[in-house]
């Protein structure tokens, strides 16, 4: 047993750690940036959360988290295009599972948060990307910056059975059906540390703040909510773009579980307290109201019965299984999956001196093999930032393909909020 041992993952983190899985969390900015001031606060930022400092090691099936006691790789910086590709930050989770990167050119840079998904979702690390800003006005200001530390935070199983609720003994509901190692195989291998590239999407639409707005409203008068609309012609255009009827289409979405279980969990306290709500339209999807409001339905049902719950707990054992069986199906017969995920609205830091124009998503996309006989699902991520939406599609179709497809949900939600 390592000195340092904090505990083993669970199956909700295990299947991140198999895939060596950073996430990044971009911020463009304009203004002066003082860098050796943002290196101290993500300094800070470790020592105020020790699992940004920890690592992962592997043990019997599976990995542990261990406090790290090395050094730690500190902030990387390159000039340049601040939107091109960056290399070489993350990848290791035996080294580090945290980064920081900042791009600049001139009086712009891109200063990019990593974290590795098996010890924080989105929502815990956008909660980690405040932070960070709010310890750099602290230095920059003089101020003392407030480095309580947090304990590691704990899995969605943990929080759901202090709650009463216990992994089912079959499966309730579905979970997204994207290929991963089977666990039953044996002891996962060591993810290389060989040098990945990080890349924004390649594909992606950004709406001001007055269609924003007006879609909040469109979807406060149709009853239902904004993630509601947009999913609604989001499977609407993959209908109409993949020529099948909307039957054929298998919606899946993460729910962050940590406001509506009781009590709640803050959001630094848990890695990955993801449920996962399904949804298979019927009717025309041609009536958004309709297929909005059937979404939200389905979403509300899901939670009261559990099994949105019972979906993150089944994440791991399903989706292989659920995969394979896919691969057994017919091309014609098989459901086509889409998959999103909405980080909702992500807080502008108030940095004197500096103007934050816009946030994105960064991620290592693996190459996909031509020859399977199923492609991985494509990802839309939805996110809010500075009153405005923005819709980014991560994805194995080809990038004018994806474009094809943000372009028509882009008209799609301009139509909706002119009509």
């Amino acid at each position: 047993m390592s000195v340092g041992r904090v505990r083993s993952l669970a199956p909700s983190e295990l299947v991140f750690a198999m895939a060596g899985a950073y996430i990044g969390y971009r911020v463009r900015v304009r203004g002066e940036l003082n860098i050796p001031a943002l290196s101290v606060a993500f300094a800070g930022l470790r020592r105020k959360y020790p699992v940004l400092s920890a690592v992962l090691e592997p043990e019997d099936r599976g990995y542990a988290i261990v406090a790290g006691t090395g050094p730690l790789p500190g902030i990387v910086v390159s000039a340049g295009d601040i939107d091109a590709p960056i290399p070489g930050v993350c990848g290791d989770q035996s080294r580090a599972l945290s980064g920081l990167h900042v791009a600049h050119d001139s009086d712009r840079a891109a200063v990019t948060l990593f974290t590795h998904h098996s010890i924080a979702d989105g929502y815990h690390s956008l909660e980690l990307l405040a932070e960070l800003w709010s310890l750099y006005v602290a230095g920059v200001s003089g101020e003392p910056m407030d480095l309580s530390p947090w304990d590691y935070p704990e899995s969605l199983e943990r929080v759901l059975a202090d709650r009463g609720i216990t992994k089912a003994d079959k499966p309730v509901g579905d979970a997204p059906s994207t290929p991963t190692t089977d666990a039953a195989a044996g002891p996962p291998a060591r993810v290389s540390d060989a040098m990945r590239t990080y890349t924004i999407a390649a594909a992606r639409c950004r709406l001001d703040a007055e269609t924003t707005s007006g879609l909040l409203a469109r979807a406060r008068k149709y009853e239902t909510t904004l993630n509601g609309v947009v999913s609604a012609v989001i499977l609407r255009v993959e209908a109409e773009l993949r020529q099948v009827p909307g039957e054929r289409l298998s919606y899946t979405y993460a729910v962050n579980l940590r406001d509506r279980i009781t009590p709640p969990v803050p959001k630094p306290a848990a890695t990955n307290p993801l449920g996962f709500a399904s949804f298979v339209p019927s009717g025309d999807l041609g009536d958004t109201a309709t297929v909005a409001r059937a979404v939200t339905e389905e979403l509300r049902k899901g939670l009261d019965n559990h099994e949105v719950h019972q979906a993150g707990l089944g994440f791991f054992d399903t989706m292989s299984a659920g995969f394979a069986a896919l691969a057994l199906l017919p091309e014609s017969e098989r459901p086509v999956v889409v998959i999103s995920s909405n980080w909702g609205v992500v807080r502008t830091p108030r940095v004197p001196g500096l103007d934050f124009e816009d946030f994105t998503s960064v991620m290592f996309e693996p190459r996909t093999d031509p020859d399977s006989p199923i492609a991985p699902p494509g990802t839309y991520v939805l996110s809010t930032f500075g009153d405005r939406l923005s819709i980014e599609l991560r994805s194995a179709h080809a990038p004018d393909d994806a474009r094809q497809r943000i372009a028509a949900i882009e008209s799609g939600l301009r139509a909706l909020d002119g009509a």
